[in-house]
C-alpha cells in the first residue's frame, strides 16, 4: 500500500485492489473520495498517520462496499464528516435502506454480511447539485448514475476528475468474467456522457491514474453490451432465472459455495436480463405461476 501524487494536492493511496483519491489541504489534513475496504482499513489509517495525514472529511462517489464500508469507522474514531448524494445516503442510512440493495436478501443476513456499510451522511448532495465546498475547497459534481443510482464523479480543485466506478481500466474489464451495473442502460448512457468531461488527469478507482479517458469508454460500454449478449445466448428456450443463473455460473466456471456468493452473483445476473428487456431482445411470461424469460 502506498500513496502517490496525481497533480497539484490531488494524491492517491494504491491499496492493491483499487485506488483511493484524496486532496491534501495546508494543514495535512486531507478529504478523501471514497474510504475503501474493512480488509483495507488498518493498511490505510496506518499508511495516512506515517505520512502525517489526517482524514478530516469523506466524499463518497456511490454506496458500495469497497467505496464505503469504513465511513463510520472514520466518522466515529475521528469524527470524520461524510458527504454523498441523498440517494446514496439513503440507502446507507439503515438495514431497510441497505434492502433497496441487497433486495432479495433478508434484513439479518444484510447486517450479517454488510452492516459496517450503516452510516448516516452528515452533508447530502442533490441529484441536481454541481458543486459542494468541503473545508474550504471546492469540488465540482458529475452525475454519473447507473452502476449505482447515485453515483457521483468529483473533479477536484486540480481539476483531477475521480470517476469512482463510472468506468474501469482495460485491465480490469480484461480479467473480469462479471462486473456489476444497477441500470446498464442509465450507466451506458453516464460512460457516453464522460466523452463531454475535460480534467487534466483521470483517477479510475478500478484502477489507475490516466491523461484521457475517451480510449476507455467504449470499451466499458461493449463490456456490458457483450454481457448482455452472453445472457442472451445462453437462452434457447423459455427459461426461468434459476435454470438461467446455473447457466451463467457454469459459463463463467464460478463457484458458488455459499449465500453471500449467491446473492452477489444474482445482483450481477438480474440487471443484465432487465436490460435485455428493456431494450427490446427479451421478454417475460407466466405460465402456471413460473416466470420465463423468452427471446
Amino acid at each position: 500500500m502506498l500513496i502517490r501524487k496525481v497533480k497539484g494536492d490531488t494524491y492517491i493511496i494504491d491499496t492493491g485492489f483499487q485506488v483511493i483519491p484524496f486532496f491534501k489541504l495546508d494543514t495535512g489534513k486531507i478529504i478523501m473520495v471514497d474510504c475503501g475496504l474493512l480488509d483495507e482499513r488498518e493498511g490505510i489509517v496506518n499508511l495516512l498517520a506515517s505520512e502525517g495525514l489526517k482524514p478530516s472529511a469523506i466524499l463518497a462517489t456511490h454506496a458500495h462496499t469497497d467505496h464505503i464500508e469504513n465511513a463510520a469507522f472514520f466518522q466515529k474514531e475521528f469524527g470524520v464528516p461524510i458527504i454523498m448524494t441523498e440517494v446514496e445516503a439513503a440507502v446507507l442510512d439503515s438495514p431497510l435502506g441497505l434492502k433497496t440493495y441487497f433486495y432479495t436478501m433478508s434484513v439479518s443476513d444484510i447486517m450479517k454480511h454488510y452492516n459496517n456499510m450503516v452510516v448516516k451522511a452528515d452533508t447530502k448532495i442533490g441529484m441536481r447539485d454541481e458543486n459542494v465546498d468541503i473545508l474550504g475547497a471546492g469540488f465540482r459534481i458529475i452525475m454519473t448514475p447507473g452502476h449505482s443510482p447515485g453515483h457521483i464523479s468529483v473533479v477536484t480543485p486540480d481539476n483531477v476528475a475521480c470517476l469512482g466506478d463510472a468506468l474501469a481500466s482495460l485491465d480490469v474489464l480484461n480479467n473480469s468474467k462479471m462486473m456489476f451495473s444497477h441500470t446498464i442502460s442509465r450507466d451506458i448512457e453516464s460512460k457516453r456522457n464522460l466523452f463531454e468531461l475535460e480534467a487534466d488527469k483521470y483517477v479510475v478507482s478500478h484502477k489507475g491514474v490516466f491523461d484521457e479517458i475517451r480510449s476507455l469508454i467504449q470499451p466499458n460500454i461493449d463490456y456490458l453490451e457483450a454481457s448482455a449478449n452472453m445472457i442472451l445466448d445462453l437462452i434457447e428456450v423459455p427459461i426461468g432465472f434459476e435454470e438461467l443463473y446455473e447457466r451463467v455460473t457454469k459459463h463463467h466456471v464460478i463457484r458458488v459455495r455459499d449465500l453471500k456468493r449467491y446473492y452477489m452473483m444474482e445482483r450481477m445476473i438480474r440487471p443484465l436480463i432487465e436490460y435485455l428487456i428493456d431494450t427490446g431482445r427479451l421478454r417475460c411470461s407466466v405460465d402456471e405461476g413460473r416466470l420465463y424469460y423468452i427471446k
